[in-house]
């Protein structure tokens, strides 16, 4: 039988935070086929949650959200040959690798690539703290085998715990959000990921040939960048009572037609698409919760369960009466 390529445990430090750690061990086990896992945390004064999409024994993709009101230490102890990235979707955040003594920071604006064979990266959560992040994982054959003879990240024949730092750029914001949001289920679901963290992988690479690494710089300004933040986090607020985009760029301090332009090339999505795709997410989170198709129209902001219905078949391809059935 192979031996599993990448073996993860998450540690908690605290006695009251065992439970959490006996917890996790059963999550971040690798399945014998390629699925998707969610879980929760609430209690222990931590609320979150984690996914895990394992892909064809050799790509992992997780996001997580969390939020603690106490201070919580951690440590996620990873064993196998692997290629290793982390976004920041927050703040900045900071984290050691305590077999190497290695300190890593990133950032809205930075990633890191590492090269991993076994670590122990260890972070603390102040009280109130807001963590935020994807990560993703590529068994170091896969990907090595996919470079061939071509140049790479420049990290192919270290071994330990050694990474470089990167620039987030327009284009790889933009396959960030579109794996955070996939509209598809099952099996395709799977597959546009796999494919979604090939092309980010392609990105780094072209990153990396050019040799810019970090140093490249955004073509958005700081302040265009925080306007986006405002506006995206007004929608994903309140999905639904949607906002006109009149009302998002005076949200935003940022005129209307900036914003089009900008939101566009960092979210890969005009604003009005990005606000129909989330009403839509909504709405079959509703259907499937078993609410009425009337009352959900009425929930995501349509006037009209006809004019709704009619969406939902356009963005679904079946009607949501027939996602009740």
């Amino acid at each position: 039988m192979e031996r599993q390529w990448l073996s993860r445990r998450m540690l908690f430090r605290g006695t009251h935070l065992k439970e959490l750690s006996d917890r996790f061990a059963r999550f971040f086990s690798l399945p014998s086929s390629p699925e998707e896992r969610c879980f929760r945390l609430s209690g222990e004064g931590v609320e979150g949650e984690y996914r895990r999409a394992f892909l064809d024994n050799s790509i992992e993709i997780g996001w997580e959200s969390t939020r603690s009101d106490r201070e919580v230490r951690l440590a996620m102890h990873t064993i196998g040959d692997a290629y290793s990235l982390y976004f920041s979707l927050a703040d900045e955040f900071c984290w050691s690798e305590e077999l190497s003594g290695a300190e890593w920071s990133i950032g809205p604006d930075s990633f890191v690539v590492l090269r991993v064979n076994e670590a122990v990266e260890s972070m603390r959560l102040p009280p109130g703290c807001r963590s935020a992040g994807v990560s993703l994982a590529v068994r170091a054959e896969r990907l090595e085998r996919f470079l061939g003879d071509a140049p790479g990240l420049g990290l192919e024949a270290k071994r330990g715990y050694v990474g470089r730092s990167f620039a987030q750029t327009d284009s790889v914001r933009r396959v960030l959000e579109e794996l955070r949001h996939c509209p598809l289920c099952g099996d395709l679901r799977l597959l546009y990921m796999e494919a979604k963290a090939l092309e980010l992988f392609s990105l780094i690479l072209e990153q990396a040939r050019s040799g810019s690494s970090a140093r490249v710089r955004d073509p958005l300004s700081r302040t265009e960048r925080q306007a986006l933040e405002r506006v995206k986090s007004l929608i994903d607020a309140d999905v639904f009572h949607p906002v006109s985009i009149q009302d998002l760029a005076r949200h935003g301090h940022i005129n209307e037609c900036s914003l089009k332009r900008a939101f566009k090339r960092v979210y890969g999505l005009p604003v009005h698409s990005y606000i129909r795709e989330r009403r839509m997410s909504a709405a079959k989170e509703l259907l499937e919760l078993g609410r009425g198709v009337a009352e959900t129209a009425f929930c995501v902001g349509y006037g009209d369960a006809s004019s709704f219905s009619r969406a939902f078949r356009k963005r679904f391809g079946y009607s949501p009466s027939g996602l009740r059935a």
